[in-house]
């Protein structure tokens, strides 16, 4: 996709004022770009919250992936209520609070288990009640303090 911004020519170039500083541009786009430049024309106009990938309404759930060395999205602020859920999509893992609260992977129901690592398809849900900062990492890629494989679950109040 090329989306190229150039120096209008021609009748648009006469419109800015000679010595004002404002230039006149066109937008020369090729078939993606066209495509990519009318969304963002529309998103510009739209109105109301505009909310990061990892933000959540309360309630409702969002996943975490584990796959090679890395959780994916990391960081993630989720609103009180919501669960996160890591699934391991790859790889020998487990997902460990820093502060010990949780230690889960395989077999794991958050209330039992012993959240050794595994390279099984394992997922974990936990429900974040109220506002809180969980540091959490892989025990075998990872450590506390947001070493190596680690990310932090940020939880806000609800709406």
């Amino acid at each position: 996709m090329n989306v190229i911004f150039a120096a209008a020519r021609g009748p648009a170039a006469e419109k800015a004022a000679p010595g004002s500083g404002w230039r006149a541009y066109r937008l020369v786009a090729g078939r993606l770009g066209t495509l990519t430049a009318a969304l963002a024309l529309t998103l510009l106009g739209c109105g109301g919250t505009v909310k990061t990938p990892t933000e959540m309404a309360g309630g409702s759930q969002t996943t975490v992936l584990a796959s090679d060395f890395v959780f994916t999205p990391a960081n993630v602020t989720v609103r009180a209520g919501t669960t996160v859920m890591w699934t391991n999509t790859g790889g020998f893992h487990n997902v460990t609070a820093d502060d010990g609260s949780f230690r889960c992977s395989n077999g794991c129901d958050d209330t039992g288990g012993k959240g050794d690592p595994s390279t099984a398809a394992w997922s974990f849900g936990r429900t974040f009640n109220s506002p809180t900062v969980v540091h959490y990492h892989c025990q075998i890629h990872g450590a506390a303090g947001g070493v190596g494989m680690s990310g932090t679950i940020t939880v806000t109040a609800g709406p």
